[in-house]
C-alpha cells in the first residue's frame, strides 16, 4: 500500500494510559513512513481543538469514551484541517454508536486492544484514502443490525415511529409532536410495544434491541 507522503502527524487520545502508550509505541515503530505522534491526553479537553489546529494533524485517533458531543466538536475542527481524518478507538460494547459516528465522516473504527499488524494495516489504509473497521467490530455490528431488524418486523408503522423516538431519547411529548399524534396515543403505542417484547421499561427496550 503506497503512501504519497513520507511523514504523517497523528493525534492520539486513548483514555487508558497503558493502552495509549502501547498504541503509541506501535505507531512510532512503523518502518514504512515516519509517524509523528502527539499525545492529546496531555491537553485539557477544552483545548483539544486548538491543539489539533496548531499541529495540522493528518489523522486523529480518539477514544469513544470521550463522548459523542466532544468527538462531534473535534470532528468539526478536523474538517478545518485539509484532509485530516477521524478514527475511533472503541470496544464491542459501543458498536451501536458506529452509525452515529459514520454520520460524522469517521474514516475508521479500531478495536480496543488491537493487534500490531491490524493497527498498522488500518493506519496505512486510512492514510491512503481508505476506510477501515476492525473485523470483530464489523461482525458485532452486523449481528446487532440483523437482530434489531428481526425485532422491528413485529411492529406497525406507527409503533416503529414511537420505537425510533424512544431510541433517540425523545420524550413522549416530543414523539407526539414529531408524529402529529396525541401523548395518550404515544402512551398506548408504548404499552403495545412493551407487551410485544415482554418488557416493562425503555431501558429494557434498548437492551433487547442491542443484545442479540
Amino acid at each position: 500500500m503506497m503512501l504519497t507522503k513520507k511523514s504523517f502527524r497523528i493525534g492520539l487520545y486513548i483514555c487508558d494510559q497503558l493502552e495509549e502508550q502501547r498504541v503509541k509505541d506501535i505507531l512510532l515503530g512503523y518502518e514504512l513512513v515516519n509517524l509523528l505522534v502527539f499525545n492529546l491526553r496531555e491537553e485539557s479537553i477544552n483545548n483539544l481543538d486548538k491543539t489539533i489546529l496548531s499541529n495540522s494533524l493528518d489523522l486523529c485517533i480518539l477514544d469513544v469514551k470521550l463522548g459523542i458531543n466532544t468527538i462531534e466538536k473535534l470532528q468539526y475542527t478536523l474538517l478545518k484541517v485539509s484532509e485530516s481524518k477521524l478514527v475511533l478507538y472503541t470496544d464491542p460494547e459501543n458498536v451501536d454508536l458506529l452509525p452515529k459516528f459514520m454520520e460524522l465522516c469517521s474514516k475508521g473504527f479500531i478495536l480496543q486492544g488491537v493487534h500490531e499488524t491490524e493497527l498498522l494495516f488500518a493506519i496505512s489504509a486510512i492514510l491512503n484514502e481508505g476506510i477501515f473497521i476492525s473485523p470483530l467490530l464489523a461482525d458485532r455490528f452486523f449481528q446487532i443490525y440483523l437482530h434489531k431488524r428481526q425485532i422491528l418486523r413485529n411492529f406497525s408503522p406507527k409503533e416503529l415511529l414511537v420505537v425510533n423516538g424512544l431510541i433517540e431519547g425523545f420524550s413522549y411529548k416530543q414523539i407526539a409532536e414529531q408524529n402529529q399524534i396525541s401523548i395518550n396515543a404515544v402512551r398506548d403505542y408504548v404499552k403495545k410495544i412493551y407487551r410485544k417484547l415482554n418488557i416493562q421499561s425503555k431501558g429494557q427496550l434498548l437492551y433487547k434491541l442491542h443484545m442479540p
